[in-house]
Formats: structure tokens, C-alpha cells, sequence
């Protein structure tokens, strides 16, 4: 290395300027041992490495001694001659380690150099490039354990500015977004009054100029603050008039259900939240996030005060501060308890607004949260996971699955699932690890012949925020929640996945589900305050005209067709007024699941297969049934979703292999609009 110093002359300037090239030489040697590492070709590099490592702060003494050379006036001559001595000292001197020499060197120099010239500025750039190197290899080569023993010697204040300051320069999603005092000026500028004479405000001006103030663009912030009194240049009184018509403003825009609004300390406030219902903040809005531990719960906290500018040594007086804005702008009623840190909790919605104003995600607290239950605490999720994007579109529709088909949800969210196969209920289980740590444990009802399971109350939570209600679904004949319609194909064939297992039924060339909703509530019309669709006449047409089954009768609907053709005019009326009734009141939940099929190129038809009536309850329901236009179409599904269980996953997969014309036809099909199969049937 010395001598190709020496080749390139041994001028002063010319030695600065190789020191930088020097420097690099030597990350690039460091940069091949660890490569090295990576791919085994050397069984000694991981100890050269680690010994570099050790003396890891010799290099940015080097760094140090240039930067002074940089900042200090003094003897120009003087200290390019120390600087070359020490880099000719480093290339001569033989064995030791680099750094070793690096040490010895850089001691000289910054012992001897005293009031150095100011180089020129040629040199000056060639100098702060070593700089610059010297510091990216530093900054990429801390150590984990160096940045530990700091945090934990530093106070917890300045512990949580470094982490602040860290976490700003890369985030993602920004937070707060202050609004310069000039716009708030120009935004109010049609609020001002005549010379001499106090400004007056008019709600509706408040509410238009606040929502200018907090553009739709989601992609610059969420959060926006105003400040008022030095915006506006406002007289305590004109703070005092603008703070009673601010208040009138605020319930106008919250009526309209896209800005909430909040003042404090003469700021205001405005919030645009993502309302999105299938995004797990608004999801887990009523839940609540348990730290795991006194340290993690502070941080946050620092880390929602710092861009409020209200960040303290004080933790009581930050919570104060953030529970006062948030009161403000959340709809659900708030109080001391929602942001707790005896327990180290706070309530789901706060955590909405809270991340939003600092720029935190859900996928940023993962590790932080111990677990996230209802108000009682128990229970609940244990370490929690926040998927985003398709991840969390895929879990959210297969959990739907699971619950229309296969569970009883109840207006407290408990969530109970009733499942014949064991295996089953572990595949559920394990999709169910998405969203953290997730045990079931099965027990078995004998004289049924079915397991029973309960699913962590925080998934019935959930569901009943996405649309899906409690109680007897096929009283209350719902739909899928819009969402779910616009989610991607992925998601949607993992909702088509796991209806299959529970609701769908295979054949050898057939693939097709049912659901069932009633047409008379019988005992609980009052429950649920349905009025009846059929009356008596109908009722005594199934019961004369139908098949006996235990506590029931069952009307074909073929038969229904027959009766439609009856040569009584009587017995004809009643039949077409069934049918009437029937097509008048479908099965929304199979409606929507055909969109969905249909959406993904596949085409089923809904199709009415029995009527029955429950002896005991009074019940009339009638069950739908999702019907593939030709065998093809099932094979399609069956390509595109397969059941998420083991038996009928095998059935579909003899359905296939019988059918190799139809599946390599639908193959074609798949491929002409653009949607991607993986071919599982032939591993």
C-alpha cells in the first residue's frame, strides 16, 4: 500500500487525498473476510472479524483526528506531514493488527498537531470524503450490545429522544403534520374583520377552514395541528370567541364522519382517520393493548408526546396532556382508565389515534404487546401479531369462513366453534397463528358427536365490528360484509377454503354448498322482530305435501315444482304463492359467496333445494344451494380453492386427476384472465 502511495507522488495534498483511498482498501478487505464468512471459503475469517470488531473505536479516533484537521486552523504543512508519517508508519510497520497500527499512529498526530492551516478546498472535500466512508462503516458496524450498555446508562428521557430521532429518519408513515403559521392565515383570511373592531366567527367558516387545513391525502399525515392564537394573531378574547364557535364546528364535522376535531393550549387539532373497518385499529378499537412492561409503556407514551411538543420528565403529566386531545376526537366514551399505567394498558381506539400521530404501525408494537383482551383482561391474544395488506385480507376472510359455516357467535364476541374432525380444528388453528398465539383446546361433546371449541373473545370482537351478527343467522339471513367482496383473489379463495369443510358437499363431479334462512322465525319472531313470510296455508302445504323426518317435514322443491302444475286450482295458488315467497326471500350469504366465485371466473348459480318445518320451534326455513353450471365449473373451483381439510382436499383432488380434459381447459381459462393457479393436486 506504501508503495503505491510513494507511485503517486509524495506531494502533501496528494497523501491526503490517498488516505481516503486507503481507508476504502482496508472496508474492502473487512467487506471480503465477512463474505467470506458467509459462504465458508475461509475458516479464519470469522476471527480476523472478530478481532476488527474489538478494535472497532480505534477507527473512529481516525475519524476524530481528520475532523479536527478539517475544524482547526493552524500549520497547513505541519499536519499533511503528520498524516502522511502516520499512514507511511501504517504500510511499513509488519504483524500486529491493522488497527493495532492505526491506534499508535493516530496518538502521534493528535499529540503533535496544534493549530493546523486551513487546507484548500480541493483538499478540504477529499478530507471529508474519508470522513464521510469512515462514518457510513461506523454506523453500519455498531454492535448491538455497544448501543445496550449505552441506552441503559443514559437517562430514560434521553433513551427515548435517541430512539425518537432514530425512528424519524426512516419511517414510513408519517405522523403529526404542523401547519405553518402563514397558511393557517390564508386559510382564515376570509374570517378577518374590519380594522379596530374584534373578529367574530361563524361556525361554518370554522368547520370549512378546518377541513382545508387537513387535506384528503392520506399519504402526508393523518394528524394536523394548528395553532390558533399565533396563527390567527388573536387577542385572549378572539381565542376565547373562536374556542365557543370551534366547539359547534367540531360536532358539525364529526356528523359528517371523516375529520374529528380537538383544542388544547390554543391548538387545534384535526384527524382523519382511516375508517376502514377490515384494518385491525378500528377492529381492535374496543379491546385493549397490555405492554409488556413498565419500560415498553413509557416509551410509547414518549414516543406519542414527542411530536405534540409536550414531551417531559413528568409521564403523569404527558398522559394527562394526550387523554384530554384524545377525549376529543374518539366517539367512545374515554376516561382515566383508557390509558393506564398501573397495567400497562391502553384502549384500542387511543392506540388508533395515538399511532397516527406519531407515525407508528400496528407492525411496529409487535413484541411490545403481551396481549390484547377485553376490559376484564383475561383471556384474550397473547403476544399479538398485526399482518397488513393481502396478509391480513387472507386471515380476515378465512376466519369469516370459519364463522359463518361453522360457529356461534354471541353478542359479548364469544366465539364457539363446533367441528366433527380433530384435524380440522388444528388446521384452523394454525391459521389462526397470523394474528399471535393462538391454543385451542377442543373437548368433545359425546352425544353429539362434535368438538367445541372457543376461540379468543377478541375474534368475535371482530367479526361483529366487520358486519357479521350474533345470534341465529338463519333468522337474521345476513350477507358477507362489502369488503370482503373487494379483497384480493388470494383472500377470497382462502374464504371459499374454509366454507367448503363444514358447508360444502363433493362429489364425483360435483362441487357445491349450502346455507339455510328462514321464512318463519316460529319462537323467536318477537326475539328478533321479523314478521312472518308465509302464513298457515303454506305451512300446512309442507306438512301435507312434504316428507316426515324427525321433529320435521322436508318439501322437495322439485315436488313444489309438480304441485305448481296441480290440476286443483286451490292446491296450485298455494304452491305458486311458496314458490313467490321463496325467490322473494333468497339466502344473502350464498348470493354473495356466488359473486365471489363468479369474481374469480368461476360461475355458480343460487338454487333452492328444501323447505322444511320445524315441528317444536315453528320454524320455516329453506335451504340454498350454490350450484356449478357444468362439471368444468367444479373443477375450476376445485383448482382454485381447495378445501381446507383433509378428507375433502383429497376428494377434489380425484375430481381433478379424473377430469385431466376439463382441467387442462381450465387451466387455459385461468390463464386468459390473468389469474394465477398453483397446481397443488399434483404434489
Amino acid at each position: 500500500m506504501a508503495g503505491r502511495i510513494e507511485s503517486r507522488g509524495r506531494g502533501e495534498r496528494s497523501e491526503i487525498r490517498d488516505a481516503g483511498s486507503d481507508v476504502r482498501e482496508l472496508r474492502e478487505v473487512r467487506d471480503a473476510e465477512e463474505v467470506q464468512v458467509e459462504t465458508g471459503e475461509d475458516e479464519h475469517a470469522v476471527e480476523r472479524i472478530e478481532r476488527s470488531d474489538a478494535q472497532e473505536p480505534v477507527e473512529r479516533r481516525v475519524v476524530d483526528a481528520i475532523q479536527e484537521l478539517d475544524a482547526e486552523e493552524g500549520r497547513e504543512s505541519d499536519t499533511r506531514k503528520r498524516i502522511a508519517g502516520a499512514l507511511r508508519e501504517l504500510e511499513e510497520i509488519e504483524g500486529g493488527s491493522v488497527r493495532d497500527r492505526v491506534e499508535r499512529a493516530v496518538a502521534e498526530v493528535k499529540e503533535e498537531v496544534e493549530k493546523p492551516d486551513i487546507p484548500p478546498e480541493k483538499d478540504f472535500e477529499d478530507a471529508r470524503e474519508v470522513v464521510e466512508r469512515a462514518k457510513e462503516v461506523e454506523e453500519a458496524n455498531v454492535e448491538a450490545k455497544e448501543e445496550e450498555s449505552r441506552v441503559s446508562e443514559s437517562s430514560p428521557r434521553e433513551a427515548f429522544e435517541d430512539s425518537s430521532e432514530q425512528r424519524a429518519e426512516g419511517e414510513k408513515r408519517k405522523g403529526l403534520e404542523r401547519v405553518p403559521d402563514e397558511q393557517v392565515r390564508e386559510t382564515f383570511s376570509e374570517l378577518e374583520s374590519k380594522e379596530g373592531e374584534p373578529r367574530s366567527w361563524a361556525s361554518e367558516e370554522i368547520a370549512e377552514g378546518l377541513k382545508r387545513l387537513a387535506p384528503e391525502d392520506a399519504e402526508v399525515s393523518r394528524v394536523y395541528c394548528a395553532d390558533i392564537r399565533e396563527g390567527l394573531g388573536l387577542t385572549p378574547e378572539e381565542v376565547e370567541s373562536f374556542t365557543n364557535e370551534f366547539q359547534q364546528a367540531k360536532e358539525a364535522l364529526e356528523a359528517e364522519g371523516e375529520v374529528r376535531c380537538g383544542m388544547v393550549d390554543e391548538k387545534v387539532y384535526i384527524w382523519r382517520p382511516d375508517l376502514d373497518p377490515t384494518q385491525l385499529e378500528n377492529a381492535y378499537g374496543n379491546l385493549y393493548y397490555y405492554f409488556r412492561d413498565e419500560e415498553a409503556f413509557e416509551k410509547y407514551i414518549w414516543d406519542i408526546a414527542c411530536p405534540l411538543g409536550i414531551e417531559g420528565d413528568d409521564e403523569k403529566q404527558n398522559i394527562e396532556h394526550l387523554q384530554k386531545l384524545a377525549s376529543q376526537m374518539l366517539t367512545e366514551p374515554t376516561s382515566e382508565y383508557c390509558v393506564n399505567p398501573r397495567l400497562n394498558r391502553i384502549r384500542g381506539d387511543h392506540v388508533h389515534f395515538f399511532n397516527n400521530l406519531s407515525g407508528k404501525t400496528l407492525s411496529e408494537l409487535e413484541g411490545e404487546i403481551s396481549k390484547i383482551t377485553k376490559k376484564g383482561g383475561r383471556g384474550g391474544i397473547r403476544n399479538p401479531r398485526f399482518p397488513e395488506g393481502e396478509e391480513l385480507e387472507i386471515a380476515l376472510a378465512r376466519l369469516t369462513a370459519v364463522a359463518v359455516s361453522d360457529c356461534h357467535l354471541k353478542a359479548n364476541g364469544t366465539l364457539e366453534y363446533a367441528e366433527g374432525e380433530i384435524s380440522r380444528i388444528r388446521i384452523v388453528e394454525r391459521d389462526l397463528q397470523v394474528f399471535g398465539d393462538i391454543r385451542m383446546n377442543p373437548k368433545l361433546k359425546e352425544r353429539e358427536n362434535f368438538y367445541e371449541v372457543f376461540l379468543p373473545s377478541p375474534f368475535g370482537i371482530v367479526l361483529l365490528h366487520l358486519g357479521i351478527p350474533s345470534g341465529d343467522r338463519t333468522v337474521q339471513n345476513p350477507g358477507l360484509y362489502p369488503e370482503l367482496r373487494e379483497f384480493s383473489v388470494k383472500a377470497q379463495c382462502g374464504f371459499i377454503e374454509n366454507l367448503i369443510p363444514q358447508d360444502g358437499t363433493i362429489s364425483r363431479k360435483n362441487v357445491q354448498w349450502t346455507h339455510s334462512n328462514a321464512l318463519h322465525a316460529g319462537d323467536k319472531t318477537e326475539i328478533y322482530g321479523i314478521e312472518p313470510k308465509v302464513g298457515r296455508k303454506e305451512i300446512n302445504l309442507i306438512i301435507e305435501e312434504g316428507k316426515r323426518e324427525k321433529h320435521s317435514w322436508v318439501l322437495n322443491y322439485g315436488k313444489l315444482e309438480e304441485l305448481r302444475q296441480s290440476d286443483s286450482d286451490n292446491l296450485r295458488h298455494i304452491a305458486d304463492s311458496l314458490w313467490n315467497i321463496v325467490y322473494e326471500n333468497p339466502n344473502r350469504l350464498v348470493e354473495d359467496e356466488i359473486r365471489i366465485v363468479r369474481k374469480l371466473g368461476v360461475n355458480y348459480n343460487a338454487k333452492p333445494y328444501t323447505i322444511r318445518y320445524h315441528e317444536r320451534s315453528g320454524r320455516v326455513s329453506v335451504a340454498w344451494t350454490a350450484e356449478p353450471e357444468s362439471v368444468l365449473e367444479s373443477i375450476k373451483l376445485a383448482m382454485i380453492a381447495p378445501s381446507n381439510d383433509v378428507i375433502k382436499r383429497q376428494i377434489m383432488r380425484d375430481l381433478i386427476a379424473n377430469h385431466p380434459k376439463y382441467m387442462r381447459r381450465a387451466l387455459r381459462q385461468f390463464e386468459k384472465n390473468g389469474i394465477e393457479v398453483y397446481q397443488w393436486w399434483t404434489s
